[in-house]
């Protein structure tokens, strides 16, 4: 009903629109006699974009061309200088310098054509940012977006300037952990969850609560990439990033990686085919020579666990080979795999 209601309303916009400017006031695309490749425009589309160009020409800013842009957008949403030209008019025209309400309001009534269309998301927060305040409709807004995609990374990346524009640190955490409840193999809700925590509060404080989110998902569902993928985060890439004495991260990081050896064998001899325990331990392992055998050995288990990457297994226990000191005996041991 929606999209419906919005194509009738392009109709009598752009009826409108082209109304308001002369028969001469256009400014046609340049075409070759015979171009190789034509594009087969609507009629619709080449008069209003014909006006637009004119627009352009003579650098208009007014009511009309504010007007005009709605138009343009409704027919190529993706049109940056569309999008700049309204935002240009919002800003320059008296009559329309308390109109930033009336903005948003039409930025929720195309939004159901927008989920993926970058250039609306940056147009709604710079006009939410000049809004000041979050709009009441905002969170219901965003749970439609979620609901039609919870991986939408316009919408999840838009989450994350308002968290921090408005300072929801809390509230988005408790809606965050909801959104892996639902759907626990979403990495982007997984992705914001890393977000939210790591770059506000002190590593110190969470890493163990975190881990043992993690780790509780991880159980339930041994092969869910995201969870497995949000552990070792926390492990090898917060230390250096997050809030909090990098010292003391660093040495926190390094009991959760020999806390996470042991959940990694744990889950290695329970479950047999499972790849994300054995990379996590060739990781751990191959950072010191006195377990590089350790980690060249589970090499070999991924080229036959992991058959996909089968080459870049092969290529990892080369490369840590290089650091192992009794390469020529080990690789005559293990000689299938040469």
């Amino acid at each position: 009903y929606q999209r419906r209601v919005h194509g009738d309303y392009q109709e009598i916009m752009i009826k409108e629109v082209e109304g308001e400017w002369a028969p001469t006031e256009r400014l046609a695309q340049f075409e070759p006699e015979a171009p190789i490749a034509p594009i087969d425009y609507s009629e619709k589309f080449k008069t209003i974009m014909d006006i637009f160009r004119y627009a352009l020409k003579i650098d208009e800013v007014s009511l009309r061309a504010y007007r005009l842009t709605a138009a343009v957008i409704s027919l190529n949403s993706g049109n940056y200088t569309a999008w700049y030209v309204r935002r240009k008019c919002l800003d320059s025209l008296p009559e329309l310098k308390d109109k930033v309400k009336e903005e948003i309001e039409y930025l929720d009534i195309i939004a159901h054509d927008m989920a993926k269309v970058y250039q609306y998301w940056h147009h709604r927060r710079l006009i939410v940012q000049k809004f000041g305040s979050l709009p009441p409709n905002e969170y219901a807004l965003l749970e439609k977006f979620h609901e039609e995609d919870d991986k939408n990374y316009h919408m999840w990346t838009y989450r994350m300037w308002m968290t921090e524009q408005f300072h929801l640190w809390d509230a988005e955490y408790k809606r965050v952990t909801a959104k892996i409840e639902e759907n626990p193999k979403n990495n982007s809700a997984w992705s914001y969850r890393y977000f939210l925590q790591f770059h506000h509060t002190e590593y110190i404080k969470i890493g163990s609560a975190e881990i043992d989110f993690a780790k509780s998902y991880i159980l339930k569902d041994p092969n869910n990439e995201s969870a497995w993928v949000y552990y070792k985060g926390i492990v090898y890439f917060s230390p250096s990033k997050c809030v909090g004495d990098k010292a003391a991260n660093a040495s926190l990081a390094e009991k959760f990686k020999a806390e996470g050896e042991l959940f990694c064998l744990k889950i290695r001899s329970s479950v047999t085919d499972n790849r994300f325990c054995r990379s996590f331990l060739v990781d751990i392992y191959k950072e010191k020579k006195e377990t590089a055998k350790s980690a060249i050995d589970i090499c070999i288990e991924l080229i036959e666990v992991d058959k996909i990457r089968k080459n870049y297994w092969l290529w990892m226990k080369d490369k840590i080979l290089l650091s192992f000191p009794e390469k020529q005996q080990y690789e005559k041991s293990q000689h299938q795999y040469y």
